[in-house]
């Protein structure tokens, strides 16, 4: 990701209340980006969403298709 694009992703981020800039302690050209409580509790709604979605294609394709699916995929996005 090209660093405008990200800087225009993490600027939505904070806008929704999801993340926050804090300038890092030791190097303060750098600036870390945090999760707020609104963006934990965000992601772990995403987490338990892509595990329920992970339990449904494996119980359609059974677990050795599901686990070549994944697989598939992976060569698919590198």
């Amino acid at each position: 990701m090209n660093p405008p694009t990200l800087t225009k992703l993490v600027d939505r981020m904070v806008s929704d209340g999801l993340v926050h800039r804090q300038v890092a302690q030791v190097d303060q050209r750098q600036i870390n980006v945090l999760p707020t409580a609104l963006g934990k509790k965000r992601m772990l709604q995403i987490r338990q969403e892509v595990q329920e979605q992970d339990a449904e294609f494996q119980s359609l394709l059974g677990k050795e298709e599901a686990d070549k699916l994944i697989e598939l995929l992976r060569g698919v996005v590198q």
